[in-house]
This record gives structure tokens, sequence and C-alpha cells, in this order.
């Protein structure tokens, strides 16, 4: 069995960030796919309700990308045995990977409720939807990028008030921000919840179903499972907690949008 320094068993970790790999590649390669795919084709480029759709592709994708670059960072990290030397916490922050995870983890669950909005707003007020033109969605995707932009900066307030912290080169997270990371999953599962209220009783349902029981209720169960050890950041890199394996989930629910989106068009 593979140690780590310190006698820390190094094979769970290297099953738990090979699982963030596959996970983060099936998901970001389908929704990056979709993303070019309606970007590529004129005619769905002027039409409002893809430009919308298209926005949660890429951000579902751009996440998906940014935790199987994660694994990959961790892995090797891992196995050339610097996973455990303490580095600065703000050398973490810059890391590619962690700005991404922190900018399109909340601009997938804006874009969630974005979708769901934009779809209401067409059933409630059709001739009001018909006569908006594609600027409309354009506008509602840049709103979701710089509010995610405005997420991101706020993700920094902790490392730069305790720049002289340091912690594992691993670089989890959970252990950079504790307080913002609490936030955050609130606020993505609050965000990703309201898209199912906004619109789950008017159409795709399935979609909605699979938002609440794949993204939803894994992110708050996940954040449950964590807050006994978020001020401990060898126990949530280290520890044996299940807490990982739920917030993944949200990944199989990017892919359910794509299935979802291939079945109905």
């Amino acid at each position: 069995m593979a140690l780590l320094q310190g006698d820390i068993d190094s094979d769970a970790l290297l099953i738990k960030y090979s699982l963030y790999i596959v996970m983060g590649v099936l998901a970001g390669s389908v929704n990056i796919s979709v993303a070019i795919a309606l970007w590529r084709s004129p005619s769905l480029r002027r039409r409002k309700e893809y430009v919308v759709i298209g926005g949660l592709a890429l951000a579902d994708g751009l996440d998906g990308l940014a935790t199987a670059m994660a694994g990959m960072y961790r892995v090797v990290g891992i196995n050339l045995r610097f996973a455990t030397d303490c580095v600065p916490v703000v050398s973490c922050m810059v890391l590619p990977q962690t700005i991404l995870l922190h900018w399109a983890g909340v601009a997938a669950a804006f874009m969630l409720l974005a979708v769901s909005a934009d779809r209401l707003f067409a059933v409630l007020f059709p001739m009001t939807y018909f006569r908006s033109g594609v600027s409309y969605a354009t506008r509602l995707v840049l709103a979701v990028v710089i509010l995610s932009f405005f997420h991101l900066s706020a993700a920094w307030i902790e490392p730069l008030l305790n720049h002289h912290k340091t912690l594992r080169a691993i670089c989890d997270t959970a252990a950079l921000s504790p307080v913002y990371y609490v936030y955050s999953k609130y606020a993505t599962a609050t965000m990703s919840f309201a898209s199912v209220l906004v619109y789950g009783v008017v159409v795709r349902l399935l979609s909605r179903l699979c938002t609440l029981f794949l993204d939803t209720i894994p992110r708050l169960f996940g954040l449950y499972l964590y807050n006994s050890v978020l001020n401990d950041p060898d126990a949530v890199v280290y520890g044996a907690n299940l807490a990982p394996y739920f917030l993944l989930l949200k990944h199989f629910n990017a892919f359910a949008n794509f299935l979802l989106l291939v079945c109905r068009h």
C-alpha cells in the first residue's frame, strides 16, 4: 500500500482524485462539445433559447474541465510526493484549476437558474419573449459571467486576510477558504433548487428532477458532511469523509442535461 509522508494512505486519495478526472472529463467533454456545436451553427446562434442553453453547456463544461485538472494535479502531487509539502495559501489560489473551479462552479449554478427563468419567461409572456432578440439572451449569459466573477473575487478575501497561512500543496478548495466554501455551496444549492421551483412544474420535469437529486441535494448533504472538518485542512483532504463524492454528483447532472438535450433534439 502506497503511503504519503506522515503515514497518510495515498491509495484512497488516488481513487478519489481519479474519480475527479473521470467525472470531470465526462462532464467537460460532452458539454463543451454542445457549446461548440451551438456556436458553430449560425441558425442556432440566432435563437435566443439556444444561446442560454449554450451558456449552461459552457459553464458545465468548464466546471468539469476544472474538476479534471484538479484531479490530475493532485494525482501527480501524490505520485511525485509533493502533495504533503506546505505552501502559502495564495500559491494555491493562483492555480488555474482553483480559479476555474471558483468561477465555473458558481456560473453553472447561475446558468441552471437562468435557463429555468428563460423558459418561464417564454411560457408566461410568449409575445414579449418572441419579440425579444438574441441580444436579450446574450445579456442574460453575460450577467451570469459577471456575477460569477464577483463570486470569484469573494473567494480571495480569506486567503488575502490570512496570507501567511500555509496548507498542503494538494490545494483542496475546501481548505483554502472555509467560510467562502460554505457560503458558495449554500448559494449554489439555493440557485439549483430555485431552478427547480421556477420551472420544474412547467415543462422539462425530468430535467428539473435530475437537478434536484443530482445537484441540489448532493451539494447540501456534501456540505453537511464537511461542516465538522472545514476548519482542519488536513482533515478535509485526508479524512475519511464522503463529502467529495456527493459533490461530484453535480457532474452527473451536467451529463444528464446533455443526454436530455440530445434526446429532445
